[in-house]
C-alpha cells in the first residue's frame, strides 16, 4: 500500500525483497506482480509468470490506459447505485412525511380545541376547523397572509412577541394562552 501512495502503478519483480509479501497464492516464487491503483476504490494485483517480456513498458503503458477507464467506470458505477439509493430514500422520507402530515391532519380535525401552524414571518400554514370556527375566519382568508399577530390585541402585542421570539430557542417551554380577534 505505501508503494501505491504516489498513484502510480507499481511493478515488483520475484527478484525484489517486497516479492514475497504480495504472495497470497500458493507455489509462486518467481514472475512479476503488477499493482495498479484505482483511485479511492483500492488497487489491482496482476501477475505474470514471465520475469521479462518484449515491449514491456508499451504492455504497461496500454494497461495503464485500460485500467483507467476502467476505474472511472467503477466510481461511476458506485456513484450511480448512491445516487438511486438516496433516491430510494429520500422517496421512502418523502412518503413517511406524507403518511405523518396526513395522520396530524386527521387528528387534529377532531379536537374541539384550535390547532395551528405558522411560519416564522407569523403566517398561518395550517388551523384546523375548531380554530377556523373560533376565530370566524375562512381558511382562505387565513391563508392570503393573515398573520397571527394580527389576532392578537394591542394589549398583548409585547407578551406575544417575546413568546413568538422564545418559541425559536431549543429549549422547551411552557403553555401560554393569548386573547385573539375574532
Amino acid at each position: 500500500f505505501a508503494l501505491l501512495k504516489e498513484k502510480e502503478p507499481v511493478m515488483i519483480s520475484s527478484e525484489d525483497s517486497s516479492f514475497q509479501m504480495l504472495v497470497a497464492e500458493k507455489n509462486i516464487s518467481k514472475g512479476i506482480f503488477y499493482l495498479f491503483p484505482l483511485g479511492d476504490l483500492g488497487f489491482l494485483k496482476l501477475y505474470s509468470a514471465f520475469e521479462k517480456k518484449e515491449h514491456e513498458e508499451e504492455i504497461l503503458n496500454k494497461l495503464v490506459n485500460v485500467i483507467s477507464k476502467f476505474t472511472v467506470s467503477i466510481e461511476a458505477c458506485l456513484y450511480h447505485e448512491r445516487s438511486l439509493r438516496e433516491i430510494e430514500e429520500r422517496k421512502h422520507a418523502e412518503n413517511e412525511l406524507r403518511i405523518s402530515k396526513k395522520r396530524f391532519k386527521d387528528m387534529t380535525e377532531l379536537l374541539p380545541e384550535m390547532v395551528y401552524e405558522c411560519d416564522l414571518k407569523g403566517e398561518f400554514t395550517y388551523i384546523n376547523k375548531s380554530g377556523l370556527q373560533m376565530l370566524g375566519f375562512s381558511k382562505e382568508e387565513l391563508h392570503r397572509g393573515l398573520t397571527l399577530s394580527e389576532l392578537i390585541p394591542d394589549s398583548e402585542k409585547v407578551k406575544f412577541r417575546s413568546r413568538f421570539t422564545e418559541l425559536l430557542s431549543p429549549k422547551e417551554l411552557p403553555s401560554t394562552e393569548y386573547n385573539l380577534l375574532t
